[in-house]
């Protein structure tokens, strides 16, 4: 972005060509490589006022002869038609019918326009995009073997270094802005989701203890899924994120199921913590296994299919089932241990208030 279209242009040239140099990229082009000749004229201002004419009336005359001007309007079974006056455009065809145009004066003499200006043929663009009262030009490559984020990821950390004339800048664009967009509000999301699940377990659970330990899942969870995008060979897409938000709300069912028991055992058969976890594990293994096994078997079809258009969900599915059989091995063993740690803490800091109070 910037004022001076050359100066653009050779910018764009340049980052044409180190777009070019990046692995994964066809088929790069600028919006100015598109150009068609262009009459320039600039009025010689000194003649012009010799003879009484100015730039305005100039480019009247000029606009009426190659494009006209509505002189009036004709009126016609109901409708209107406008009756524009021009000059003959065959009388138009080359540069010298252009220069032979005749300028009235204040003189009172027609004086044609080569005698006061001087008319150029220029390469110009087709179009000329602005944006917030500044010139752009966009440099756009297609993808071939690699995703937008790993290539916007090399092209932005070259053109960083890149020495950028004064009042110019470059930003990113197209599939890759969107797609930071996106992760953005999706991390956005999960964040959101995180906290929503640990103020509604803390009213389930009637404290803030219990949740916590239930949301040391969610890492290991999270973990899993990205294993299984690396296991599987797939980029974290939208989907790929989509699935790591339904995970942190899936996984958590496991270690609420286990400490939900082990509370029962604790609080009203009125067993020791290390006997309850030992309790809870056995008895409540067969139903976190039954819920795992039955939300993995149904989404592996949806992580294996090869068919057209199943590359979105393979992702999904394959974070889903691979964080979930991670963080439900791991939580068996994981979450008993947290919990015991935390109880012993809490026991040893309600010890020491008590003997301060004492």
């Amino acid at each position: 972005m910037g004022t001076d279209l050359d100066v653009l242009r050779e910018l764009s040239d340049d980052i044409k060509a180190i777009m070019e140099s990046v692995p994964g990229t066809r088929n790069v082009t600028t919006s100015i490589d598109r150009v068609t000749p262009q009459a320039t004229i600039r009025i010689n201002r000194m003649k012009a006022a010799a003879f009484g004419v100015n730039a305005a009336g100039v480019a009247n005359i000029i606009n009426t002869a190659i494009s006209g001007t509505v002189a009036t309007t004709l009126k016609s079974g109901g409708e209107e038609f406008d009756i524009r006056v021009r000059q003959d455009a065959a009388g138009l065809d080359y540069l010298m019918d252009l220069e032979s145009i005749l300028i009235p004066s204040a003189t009172g003499v027609n004086v044609p326009l080569y005698e006061i200006s001087d008319i150029m043929i220029e390469d110009m663009p087709v179009t000329i995009q602005r944006e917030n009262q500044s010139r752009f030009v966009s440099v756009t490559a297609r993808l071939d073997g690699r995703t937008s984020g790993d290539v916007a990821a090399d092209v932005t950390a070259i053109l960083r270094n890149y020495p950028m004339p004064r009042n110019y800048s470059w930003e990113l664009t197209g599939t890759a802005q969107q797609m930071n967009e996106a992760f953005a509000n999706l991390g956005l999301a999960l964040i959101i989701s995180l906290f929503l699940i640990y103020m509604i377990l803390a009213a389930q659970f009637e404290g803030f203890l219990f949740p916590f330990i239930v949301m040391f899942s969610v890492p290991l969870a999270l973990t899993g899924g990205l294993f299984g995008l690396f296991i599987l060979g797939q980029p974290l897409s939208i989907t790929g994120f989509l699935g790591l938000i339904m995970l942190a709300g899936i996984v958590t069912n496991n270690a609420i199921v286990l400490i939900d028991y082990t509370n029962l055992l604790v609080r009203e058969r009125g067993m020791e913590i290390l006997d309850a976890l030992k309790t809870a594990g056995p008895v409540r293994l067969r139903p976190i296994l039954m819920t795992t096994l039955t939300s993995v078997i149904g989404l592996l079809p949806m992580m294996l299919t090869s068919a057209e258009g199943a590359e979105m969900m393979n992702g999904l599915a394959g974070v889903v089932v691979f964080g979930l059989a991670l963080s439900t091995m791991v939580t068996l063993l994981f979450v008993p241990v947290v919990y015991l740690m935390l109880n012993n803490l809490r026991a040893r800091l309600t010890g020491r208030i008590v003997k301060a109070n004492e």
